[in-house]
């Protein structure tokens, strides 16, 4: 796991420029720092190293071939490394070091953009061949790729602050995506929050030419299905990628929410024998309990039943002190509640590991959240029915969701089913995962996009990337972490996606992971309620240190107000302190975006 940036110019680039990037990164990459120059100064590359696999200082980036014209800067894993440097060494090719840099530099040097099929894992790279420099990310957008591009200068970064680090790129705010991030909590990719600063799509790759005389447009690439395990059954897939995620040359943790998915991952690597695991897990206080989750009993219990050491976050309203490093560490907003959990469990399981396991993806894959039942239950009983819409939403509209109480999450989740059913289809499920924009715009320009998918597809192809991938990405790497995602292997997702809707719900949300976590005794974590990754910030927004926090970024005199109605989101602030709803959500994204633009704009607008 590292931090790429690459320049490519007409003009002479400042020395300056790529160790600025660099240096803007090097969280991503504490272990080594390189640089090569090309071009006669047109031309630069910088790498920051976590090392992972191959640990000497001979497999650092960038990477060069013999004659130093070939250069390669590579972030993530490539699964399959073996079985290729197998097939190359018996095409002639002989090694140096032992990691899979090395693989990937000389498959391309071979194939170029061919190679790009035949790699099973998560990546993003850059590889300059002497005339052309082709950018890649892996096909589930788990390591993201950003760049730059007015046809005089290419900038590509791992994050957008290395874009900026380089002098070369001005910032100016993308005003237009302001509506997409406040209903769906991220911006729409391709695009970013800043203007001509664009994000590489997921499965595709990117073909520039030393002068830059050609704009070109990012291409997908698609698996090639002979490459594809098609054969084996979900369990064999599901073992054999935990059996390559494990594959390290040091230890592995995994992030434990005594969940369905990340149960049976730890399930899965006790059967394997794996013994170096150690697990990690959120734990919120008791009184909390129907504002938070109750995450840590399943997790301890987990710990101890498949007899792995357990080592919990113990968190409380405290843990808001670490906000504006949230907010520096996320790059753009992403208005996920998740996010400063997220953040402070890598910083916990950065301490002692470079790398965790995660269950990541498997929700988005097999149906596991509750608006994928709910929008079934849509279809089958209110679609072409608005006369039903209509008496469900006069029933639910008074349901008491702000305060505590034993019921406060089904009335919670009944409140929205009834707010969110529309006679659309697609304004349906816009709905059901977004906030409740109309509260909190006032300007006919501030609009947001109706889905072009809906249910499993829209999660798997935006919210699983946009969000869950993004914050997972940027919040472990600034405590050089590398997250690795079993459930999102290759030839799984190829699996899960040529299966029906009726076959995936047959039994209820993920009831193929259920029924492989019941076989291994763990019945208990998959007949629990599905909880989200959270914290109770309903609760903590009410007493005096979230009241500050709010106050603070939700002062009149915020950048924030330029773009959002003020006295909607006075009239916000204040239904929720008063307990009349819980919009703790709608506050999150407000707060993250408040902080976020004076952080990045306070000088500029």
């Amino acid at each position: 796991m590292c931090g790429i940036n690459l320049i490519l110019s007409q003009h002479e680039i400042p020395e300056q420029a790529i160790a600025s990037m660099n240096n803007a990164l090097r969280h991503r990459g504490p272990d080594a720092m390189g640089v090569k120059t090309f071009l006669k100064g047109r031309g630069m590359m910088g790498h920051t190293r976590l090392r992972i696999v191959g640990l000497s200082a001979e497999a650092d980036q960038p990477f060069l071939g013999e004659d130093g014209e070939d250069a390669l800067v590579f972030n993530g894993e490539i699964y399959n490394y073996q079985a290729l440097r197998k097939e190359l060494e018996d095409r002639g090719e002989r090694f140096r070091t032992n990691s899979d840099t090395e693989v990937l530099f000389k498959l391309l040097v071979r194939e170029g953009a061919q190679a790009i099929d035949r790699l099973e894992g998560m990546f993003a790279f850059a590889f300059w061949d002497g005339k052309d420099v082709l950018l890649a990310r892996d096909s589930s957008g788990m390591k993201p790729l950003y760049y730059f591009d007015d046809g005089q200068t290419l900038v590509v970064s791992s994050e957008l602050r290395g874009i900026f680090a380089s002098g070369l790129v001005s910032k100016k705010l993308n005003e237009a995506q302001l509506g997409n991030y406040l209903h769906y909590k991220h911006v729409k990719k391709p695009n970013t929050f800043f203007k001509d600063v664009w994000e590489l799509p997921e499965g595709t790759f990117l073909k520039r030419g030393r002068e830059l005389t050609t704009a070109s447009i990012p291409q997908k690439w698609d698996v090639n299905p002979s490459r594809v395990n098609t054969s084996a059954s979900l369990e064999e897939l599901l073992i054999s990628s935990v059996e390559r995620h494990l594959l390290a040359d040091v230890p592995v943790g995994l992030f434990l929410s005594g969940g369905v998915d990340s149960t049976l991952l730890l399930a899965i690597t006790r059967e394997l024998g794996y013994n170096q695991m150690e697990a990690f897990a959120v734990a919120n206080t008791a009184e909390e309990s129907s504002f938070g989750t109750l995450d840590f009993h399943y997790a301890d219990r987990a710990s101890k039943q498949y007899g792995v050491k357990l080592n919990p976050l113990e968190v409380d309203v405290d843990i808001l002190d670490r906000f504006d490093e949230l907010v520096d560490g996320i790059d753009q907003p992403v208005a996920d509640g998740a996010s400063l959990l997220t953040f402070l469990l890598s910083e916990k399981a950065g301490q002692g590991f470079k790398a965790v396991l995660s269950g990541a993806g498997a929700d988005e894959l097999f149906g596991g959240y509750n608006r994928h039942q709910a929008f079934a239950f849509y279809q089958k009983h209110f679609l072409h029915h608005p006369f039903k819409i209509s008496a469900f939403k006069q029933c639910t509209k008074w349901l008491p969701d702000g305060l505590a109480h034993p019921f406060r999450k089904q009335f919670r989740l009944l409140k929205k089913l009834g707010r969110d059913l529309a006679v659309s289809e697609q304004q349906t499920w816009g709905n059901f995962v977004g906030l409740d924009t109309d509260l909190l715009l006032d300007k006919s320009d501030l609009h947001w996009e109706l889905p072009s998918k809906t249910g499993l597809e829209y999660d798997q192809s935006e919210y699983l990337i946009s969000d869950i991938l993004a914050i997972t990405d940027k919040l472990s790497m600034q405590h050089g972490l590398e997250v690795r995602l079993p459930f999102l292997d290759r030839d799984l997702v190829k699996f899960a996606k040529g299966l029906s809707w009726g076959e995936l719900m047959r039994n209820g949300p993920k009831w193929l992971l259920k029924e492989m976590l019941n076989q291994r005794g763990g019945m208990a974590y998959s007949n629990r309620k599905k909880e989200g990754f959270g914290m109770p910030l309903g609760q903590w927004l009410r007493i005096k240190k979230g009241k500050l926090l709010l106050e603070r970024l939700l002062a009149p005199q915020s950048l924030l107000f330029n773009y959002v109605n003020l006295e909607a989101v006075m009239e916000l602030k204040a239904k929720h302190l008063k307990g009349f709803r819980d919009f703790s959500q709608e506050l999150w994204a407000l707060m993250v975006l408040s902080a976020w633009l004076e952080k990045e704009f306070s000088v500029h607008v």
